[in-house]
């Protein structure tokens, strides 16, 4: 039998605190924390019957209702009444309208003519009654909802809008985190800027036909709405407004509808498909972003443009058909859509933006049609699984990066209106063993083909005229003839071909020359290419001023180099990644070590460091990890960055430095952290004096008085300290070394 007890709050008071001697038992029992909260709430409580500690036994449920307390205290059945909140009534019209409110109970009701006042946040006069309210009626002859008027209303639960309004202000609702239910008056045709935002328990929602536009982010974030339908009266659908809708699984676009904003439908990961009318003109930016389980996109004839990652994240999307009618499909539009297997383009479009396809690792074949005259870059870079591509005759150039990393690529055939293969097109296209180029290709520009490593060979047209930097590093060649016609070819254009043994010219080149394979320019003074694929020791021709950047880069089978007197220059990573270079000399005149010059030549066990160099660049000797002895003769030591020597344990190596110099080598920044030792040979020493002879005649040679000078020609002579400060200049045959500090004679320029 069910049990009901009335209890007044101030019985219950007593009865909790202790008060009430008489209803003592009720302490006791292992449901008197739920009467604290009965008290709170002010609802009914349902309990399980106590248990003997509390000394009372009821059948079944206990119902327990908490009654208004009584001025006198006293207990009075005929004057209880359900709890009620006092009624309270604001102004709420907007200059002068005659609007009110009244709150009465868990109802606010907001009555009279005209407009409601927008107010700031915060700002409604029933700010401090918000969490009391469960239901707003706004009745007839209220002609707009004021902004913000009910934000975070968290309690609000249903909504009654009359027919008399047509407008529903900014941020009206938003926050509402309770509401379920709204009744909209078919009047209504505006909806400002984020009126329903963030109502996250609001599941669906009636439009009546009046809306014209669905504003800025009016649903974003309803993350329960699952479904709604747009009548035919909207023509726009503007940014954001149904962004972060994560249960919406479907949605009517009408055909009357001509653009859909920016992010409208970012984020609604459970929205499966979608049919976009021909009436839209323009797709917005990231208007279907992140749909993660959209699996059906039908775009309708009559839609012009596809902007920027419209679809972007659509990871399950397997196939897009273009219509004829678009012209231009935005950069990043289908970004990582991994699961597209099939794109079809409609035979008017002209434009295709960088990234557009990029990452769509499941996409196996494209055909671009005639129409497309603009690809940008990267366009189907790391399409993994991309085997056959067809170009259009529209197309001047290849893209940079535009099959980046298309690892399924095998054969390309370029189309005899392209002149220009751009910035590192083919890139990493492992798979890649046949490209033919056509004799209207002029420029192949840096790294068109690096990493192409199954790329045997390939045919370079008489109409290049210019092959830029890494164009074809890391590739698989194992044979190349340069045609006549080019002019240029950049730095490292075939390094790390570890298969290439030789670089060979056409006959009648008159701006390279080719000798045993090796690379130079014209008149042999600049060696520029060491073909990677050669082995043993190499010996520098004398003719050789100047090794250029990156050489000797990946030459993994090279052991020893011997660099004559004559260059003064070794480019930046000439001799970077020589895996099996065991020695290498550095000539005197040479002034700078470049960036990188011996980076990973992880063989290199010593090096000798002359006194002429004046500047060594970062990760010089980075990663030479057999590297045990250093030798310099700087009487000063060289300033240098700790990068110089990176990934390498300088403090096991030895630094051989000239006699009476340890201190200064220890007190030096970096140096200071090598094993210092000093070398105090004559012949070290000695070998601070350096002479260019090729024209002068010096004697006595060596001397550490008056060095007598055969200058017929009256050539300026200039003396110079080792580091590099002018002690004297004569246009005579003799100078004093005696009164001067020990330090390097040479022939000197003429002074501008």
């Amino acid at each position: 039998m069910k049990k009901l007890i009335l209890i007044t709050v101030a019985t219950l008071i007593g009865l909790i605190t202790g008060a009430n001697a008489q209803m003592q038992n009720y302490d006791s029992s292992p449901k008197a924390a739920l009467l604290s909260k009965a008290l709170k709430n002010r609802g009914v409580v349902k309990m399980a019957s106590p248990t003997d500690e509390s000394g009372l036994r009821y059948d079944g449920w206990v119902s327990i209702k908490l009654l208004p307390v009584q001025k006198n205290n006293s207990f009075s059945p005929s004057s209880t009444t359900p709890n009620k909140t006092e009624e309270q009534t604001w102004d709420c019209g907007d200059n002068g309208n005659n609007v009110t409110a009244t709150l009465s109970n868990d109802t606010l009701t907001i009555s009279g003519t005209g407009n409601m006042a927008d107010y700031p946040n915060e700002g409604m006069p029933w700010y401090n009654s918000r969490e009391s309210i469960r239901a707003v009626v706004i009745e007839d002859g209220v002609s707009s909802v004021g902004g913000r008027v009910f934000r975070s209303c968290e309690s609000l639960t249903s909504v009654i809008i009359p027919n008399s309004v047509t407008k529903i202000g900014n941020r009206a609702f938003s926050g509402c985190s309770a509401l379920v239910s709204v009744t909209m008056g078919n009047s209504v045709t505006t909806m400002d800027t984020a009126a329903f935002i963030a109502c996250s328990s609001l599941r669906s929602i009636v439009l009546p036909n009046s809306i014209t536009t669905i504003g800025v982010a009016v649903f974003q974030e309803c993350s329960a709405l699952t479904s709604i339908n747009i009548p035919d009266s909207v023509t726009r659908i503007d940014l954001y407004a149904f962004a972060l809708c994560t249960a919406l699984t479907s949605i009517n676009i009408p055909d009357g509808v001509n653009d859909i904003g920016q992010q409208a439908f970012y984020y609604c990961i459970s929205l499966d498909s979608i049919t976009i009318p021909g009436s839209v003109n323009s797709i917005g930016m990231w208007a279907f972003d992140s749909c993660i389980n959209l699996t059906y996109v039908k775009l309708s004839e009559g839609i012009e443009n596809i902007m920027k990652s419209a679809f972007r994240l659509n990871i399950r999307l397997p196939s897009i058909t273009i219509p004829n009618s678009v012209t231009t499909i935005g950069e990043y539009a289908f970004y990582n859509c991994s699961a597209l297997t099939s794109v079809i383009f409609g035979d008017n479009l002209t434009t295709i933006e960088g990234f557009a396809f990029l990452r769509c690792k499941s996409l196996t074949s494209v055909t671009i049609p005639n129409s497309v005259t603009t690809i940008g870059r990267a366009t189907f870079g790391s399409c993994s699984a991309l085997a056959s591509v067809s170009f259009g005759t529209g197309i001047t150039s290849i893209p940079d990066f535009m099959f980046d990393q298309c690892d399924g690529l095998v054969s390309i055939n370029i189309p005899d209106n392209v002149t220009l293969i751009g910035t590192y097109a083919f890139q990493a296209c492992y798979g890649l063993s046949s490209v033919i180029i056509p004799n209207s290709v002029g420029t192949i520009q840096e790294g068109a083909f690096y990493l192409c490593t199954a790329l045997p060979s390939v045919t370079i047209p008489n109409s290049v005229t210019s092959i830029g930097m890494y164009a074809f590093c890391n590739s698989g060649l194992t044979s190349l003839v340069i045609p006549n016609s080019v002019i240029f070819i950049g730095d490292g254009a075939f390094a790390c071909c570890f298969a290439l043994t030789s670089i060979d010219l056409e006959i009648g080149s008159v701006y390279f020359s080719s000798e045993n394979g090796v690379l130079f320019n014209q008149t042999k003074t600049i060696l520029k290419q060491y073909p990677a694929g050669k082995q043993g020791t190499y010996t520098v021709p004398n003719s050789v001023i100047s090794i250029g950047n990156s050489a000797f880069y990946g030459c993994s089978f090279l052991t020893s180099v011997t660099i004559q007197d004559s260059v003064k220059y070794i480019g930046e990573a000439a001799f970077m990644s020589c895996y099996a270079l065991t020695s290498v000399n550095i000539p005197g005149g040479v002034n700078i070590i470049k960036a990188n010059t011996f980076s990973l030549c992880r063989s290199l066990t010593s090096v000798t460091i002359p006194n002429s160099v004046n500047s060594v660049g970062n990760y010089a000797f980075s990663s030479c990890i057999s590297l045990d002895t250093i030798y310099v003769s700087w009487e000063v030591p060289l300033a240098v960055s700790s990068d110089v020597f990176s990934y390498i344990g300088i403090d096991t190596i030895d630094l051989i430095v000239l006699c009476n110099l340890t201190s200064a080598y220890e007190s030096a920044d970096v140096w200071g952290d090598f094993q210092i030792s000093e070398d105090c040979s004559s012949s070290a020493n000695e070998g601070l004096q350096k002479y260019d002879n090729n024209a002068l005649h010096i004697y006595p040679n060596p001397t550490t008085g008056i060095v007598n000078i055969d200058n017929p020609d009256n050539a300026e002579i200039s003396a110079y300290t080792s580091r590099g400060a002018l002690i004297e200049r004569n246009n005579g045959t003799q100078i004093d070394l005696g009164k001067h500090p020990a330090g390097t004679l040479q022939r000197g320029c003429p002074v501008p």
